[in-house]
């Protein structure tokens, strides 16, 4: 029944389950080895000498307003090793990125620790790869809770992104830079809406640079 071009609904529908398990398998081993890779990190950190790093934790990500710690403790260890130092920051900003969750503190720390055009590149390419693998986990992962807690702002979104479906990239920079839908909720929503991974990704990389950049001109 295959010779003449139509394919029974049941053999459909089993590509599909086949295809949304693995899916998700590979979502879950993606966030299982970029979590390992981040846990190996801050723990294999090189050791300093003093006390300038007590009572810094992970969580002082969050709180913008205990950075100053943390640039005392990230340049103490980048005296130690750089690169560590570094590999570590871009495994942190990729892995909050993908969980959707805020980068802020992230790119202050950056514009701290390194110079300005390596702060934008370092915090460009976190942009993309987080940004992306947030898309991948969104698709695999979250799609009924996002389609449950969002759907008026998902349903808009699909009309517009068909409506700019010849302009996927110029859509994509659009997002990035319109001040009206934070970037968490489009990393989470343009895997629903039928976004494509490779306009996304470029829009991430590019686009978020820009965006920050328009912002200050934006404000009184």
């Amino acid at each position: 029944f295959f010779c003449f071009g139509r394919t029974p609904p049941a053999f459909a529908r089993a590509v599909q389950r086949t295809a949304m398990y693995i899916r998700k398998r590979s979502a879950l081993g993606l966030l299982l080895a970029h979590g390992s890779l981040v846990a190996w990190l801050l723990c294999s950190a090189p050791t300093i000498e003093g006390n300038v790093c007590d009572g810094v934790s992970p969580a002082l990500l969050l709180d913008k307003d205990r950075i100053q710690d943390l640039w005392a403790c990230a340049s103490a260890y980048q005296e130690a090793n750089w690169w560590h130092v570094t590999a570590t920051f871009m495994a942190v900003y990729i892995a909050m990125k993908g969980l959707a969750g805020p980068a802020f503190t992230l790119c202050i720390l950056a514009g701290a620790l390194y110079p300005l055009p390596l702060a934008q590149f370092l915090t460009g390419v976190g942009e993309a790869f987080g940004s992306s693998a947030c898309y991948l986990l969104s698709g695999a992962l979250a799609r009924p809770v996002v389609g449950r807690l969002f759907p008026a702002k998902l349903e808009a979104l699909r009309l517009r992104a068909e409506a700019e479906k010849e302009h996927m990239l110029i859509f994509n920079v659009w997002l990035r830079m319109t001040p009206f839908l934070p970037n968490w909720f489009c990393n989470l929503a343009c895997p629903l809406v039928g976004v494509p991974l490779r306009p996304f990704f470029v829009a991430s990389l590019f686009g978020t640079q820009a965006g920050s950049r328009a912002s200050p001109l934006a404000s009184p």
